[in-house]
Formats: structure tokens, sequence, C-alpha cells
């Protein structure tokens, strides 16, 4: 978690060169959930006397995990509200011919 300090809080009227940051908790103290994805590929060769052919069903995020990757942290209304999510379930189809 973030704080930026706003240039009001600079004394005597000095402006702000360039943006302050105070981390407001130490690194490695607050963790965002376990990332648990589970990934199957399905694949089988059929041979067509010289021809091969090797069909292909590929599935990403089987269970369709919505994990939190990453969250804003920065102090506000906003803290800690999820900027980035694991994709959902994908479906990918393939094929190989061997000639």
């Amino acid at each position: 978690m973030n704080y930026v300090v706003p240039a009001t809080a600079y004394p005597a009227g000095l402006s702000q060169t360039e943006v302050l940051t105070v981390p407001l908790v130490s690194p490695y103290v607050k963790w965002l959930d376990r990332w648990a994805q589970f990934d199957i590929s399905i694949r089988r060769a059929f041979k067509f006397g010289r021809f091969t052919a090797q069909p292909a069903l590929e599935i990403y995020n089987l269970f369709n995990s919505s994990v939190v990757l990453s969250r804003n942290q920065n102090y506000g209304p906003s803290l800690d509200a999820p900027l980035s999510t694991l994709q959902g379930r994908l479906y990918k189809a393939t094929g190989i011919l061997r000639f």
C-alpha cells in the first residue's frame, strides 16, 4: 500500500518537483490469493497409409478460476481494487498432418 504525498503538504509553498511515494505497509506482508490454474491437453495420432493425422484439444483454466493477479496499491477509496484477473476458460483445437 502506497501513499502519494499531495503538494499542499510541502512547507512554505515550495513547489513539488517529483512525486513522493511513501510505503505504508512493509514489503512481503500483504499477499494475493494462491494462483491455481488447471490446463489439460488431449491428443491422438491416427495413421492412414503413409499419412499421420494428430488432432488435439487444449483447455486452459479448466475450472474457470478468477484469481486476482494484481491490485491497486495506492491509498484511497480504490485501495485493493483488482487491476487484473486470471483469464477465463479458453479452448484451442489444433492438428498436425504428416505426409
